[in-house]
Order: C-alpha cells, then sequence, then structure tokens
C-alpha cells in the first residue's frame, strides 16, 4: 500500500523492515517513528495530516467518536502535547509512550499517529478517525448534541 519515503495526501507509511537510517535522517516524522517502533511492538506506522481530526485536536483534549464504527474500532484519541510547542521529533518520546496505551493518537495542531502490524491496519485507523472526526464536525456545525443520554 505505502513504500518506504513515499507521501501520499499528507499520509506517510512506513513499515519496519524497511526504517533505515537514510530515511531517518530525510524524512521529519521519521524521529517520532523510530522511538514508536523501540517503544511498541508495532511493524507498521502511518502519520497523516486529517483536516477534520487537526481540527478537533485544536479544540479538545481528546477525540470521541460518535459513529459507531469509530467507536467501537478507535475509542477514543488522545491528544497530545497541548501545552507544549510542536517541532519535528520533539515530542517522540511522549508520542511513542501514547502509542503503547491506543493504536492512534493526535498532536495538537499538527497530525495523528497509528499503528499496526501491517501498514493496511495503520492506515484503516487513520480513515476511520478523520470519517470519525467528520462526522462529529458535521454535528457541531448542525449544533447537535454528541452525548447521547
Amino acid at each position: 500500500m505505502f513504500k518506504r519515503g513515499v507521501s501520499l495526501a499528507y499520509v506517510l507509511g512506513i513499515d519496519k523492515k524497511s526504517f533505515s537510517i537514510e530515511f531517518y535522517r530525510t524524512e521529519p516524522a521519521a524521529g517520532a517513528g523510530w522511538a514508536i517502533y523501540q517503544a511498541t511492538s508495532a511493524s507498521a506506522i502511518v502519520h497523516a495530516h486529517p483536516p477534520h481530526a487537526i481540527a478537533l485536536a485544536l479544540a479538545e483534549t481528546e477525540i470521541v467518536p460518535t459513529d459507531a464504527e469509530g467507536l467501537s474500532v478507535l475509542n477514543h484519541i488522545p491528544v497530545l502535547v497541548w501545552d507544549m510547542e510542536v517541532k519535528p521529533g520533539g515530542q517522540a518520546d511522549i508520542i511513542a509512550q501514547a502509542l503503547k496505551k491506543c493504536r492512534t493518537i493526535m498532536v495538537c495542531g499538527h497530525g495523528s499517529f497509528a499503528i499496526g502490524q501491517l501498514l493496511e491496519e495503520a492506515h484503516n485507523c487513520t480513515t476511520m478517525l478523520e470519517e470519525s472526526c467528520q462526522v462529529i464536525c458535521l454535528l457541531k456545525s448542525l449544533r447537535v448534541e454528541q452525548s447521547r443520554k
């Protein structure tokens, strides 16, 4: 699906077997990738910049999907580094530690990281995150209460 060093629509997919020192030096997200591979059992990582998820991450400290699929697969998505300046590789350890608890996380004002054993798994979490965030944004625009009572 994704090969080392290929970016597609702001998505970067890297797998453990093709992660190299050359790639680490040339790709800004690779610093976090290195830390994630060391801290987790992941074999694949997808880093993306999903626009609806980024917008919600600027307003919330946690994203909780309201759609059934997003809720069952993602449950909740923590938003990290709210009180820190975001710079490439600067929060690699924080991101890696968070991915030990959740398969998908958001970095406030930046983008998402998702892990899996296959790139397809990490990519599916990323697309589900963006689709769930689109639903939340639509509900907010309609001023519909998100939680069921």
